[in-house]
């Protein structure tokens, strides 16, 4: 395995005082070209994560400090803020505040289950993260125990009811006797007098993978029925304390309508003009007014109709080699393809046609 280092603060402190001599921002297409290296390495230089060391050193180097070793990070103790590992939300998040606040809103209220659905790469699994991380500090207040999160892409785990119900019971201390493991219908009553009377928050991804179902009538139905059985329980109960926050491609549809006071579903649509901007601002693309680069990220952000995951996979390679965060260059070899989609755009629009949420267009390179 290589050897990897990560910045110490006062590091950083020197680093940035010898990029602001050389005029560059911190994630500067020259000072990528320099080094040999990618914007999303820089990046994570940034932030004091760990990089391979001939890339750190070369970082260092190409800023002008030759002693790059008292730029390292010594202290085996220093260890990242964060409490918890998630799947999609990090630094690099824009956006969607009104929805996030009107959301939060919604589970500091009554909603017991929030459905988020859309197509994938959407941004729904970030988006169950960041109200995580927004709700933690007044519904779990410094304890990140309460929290838990099941993803129903993990092949390694089992995913039936039965098995999700004793990770989380035995997660929260419970003793499940060999009976009990037989017994979904004892399960069952554990898990949700657990969710009534203490104050948990769970975030379940990717539930189309236990659903069921057809083209034709959509992929809404449960596999296991015990899945619709814990919801509805969990809705009829007379009060619960804990909110789940689950993401999907599609809202099942035996979730009872009689309990909507108590559940809800947001449907994800695409980044605005402003947050696709954003998203390449944070990534370390140059947007100003007055770079180059903006028409072309606008153009983009526009053909992909504002879809997160593939503007970031977008933003990763500009920032990668051979680019090293040079749009022109990008848009020179790529371009041609976002115009086909753009005409494209152009003539269904012109023919009265909308392109929904299943039809989106393509960008293969």
């Amino acid at each position: 395995m290589a050897t990897t280092l990560r910045a110490s603060q006062r590091g950083l402190e020197i680093v940035d005082m010898e990029r602001r001599k050389k005029g560059w921002n911190k994630q500067a297409a020259c000072w990528c070209q320099k080094a040999k290296t990618s914007v999303a390495s820089l990046k994570r230089f940034w932030q004091s994560k760990p990089i391979q060391q001939d890339v750190f050193q070369e970082i260092c180097q190409a800023v002008g400090i030759e002693k790059w070793e008292t730029i390292v990070d010594n202290n085996p103790q220093s260890q990242s803020n964060s409490k918890v590992e998630f799947f999609a939300y990090d630094d690099a998040w824009v956006g969607r505040k009104h929805l996030v606040a009107e959301l939060i809103e919604k589970v500091n209220s009554s909603c017991r289950l929030l459905f988020l659905v859309g197509i994938t790469g959407i941004g729904k699994t970030a988006l169950a993260e960041k109200l995580a991380v927004e709700l933690q500090s007044n519904w779990l207040p410094g304890d990140w125990s309460k929290f838990h999160q099941e993803n129903f892409e993990n092949e390694q785990q089992a995913n039936d009811f039965a098995s999700v119900a004793i990770r989380c019971l035995e997660k929260w201390g419970e003793q499940i006797a060999p009976d009990d493991r037989q017994n979904t219908q004892r399960l069952l009553y554990r898990l949700v007098k657990r969710l009534q009377e203490n104050r948990y928050l769970v975030v379940i991804d990717s539930l189309e993978n236990i659903m069921e179902g057809n083209e034709e009538e959509g992929w809404n139905d449960f596999k296991d029925e015990w899945w619709m059985r814990f919801f509805e329980s969990l809705l009829a109960a007379e009060s619960c304390q804990s909110r789940l926050i689950l993401t999907s491609q599609d809202l099942p549809g035996q979730i009872p309508e009689r309990y909507k006071n108590f559940w809800d579903c947001q449907i994800l649509s695409g980044l605005t003009a402003l947050e696709r901007l954003e998203l390449f601002e944070k990534t370390g693309l140059e947007i100003g007014t007055d770079s180059a680069n903006r028409s072309y990220l606008e153009r983009i952000g526009a053909a992909y109709e504002g879809h997160p995951l593939a503007l970031r996979v977008i933003a990763g390679e500009i920032g990668d080699k051979p680019f090293y965060g040079n749009v022109v260059g990008y848009w020179n070899k790529y371009g041609h393809e976002i115009e086909e989609v753009e005409k494209a755009i152009e003539e269904a629009r012109t023919q009265g046609i909308r392109a929904s949420a299943d039809d989106q267009w393509q960008l293969d390179k």
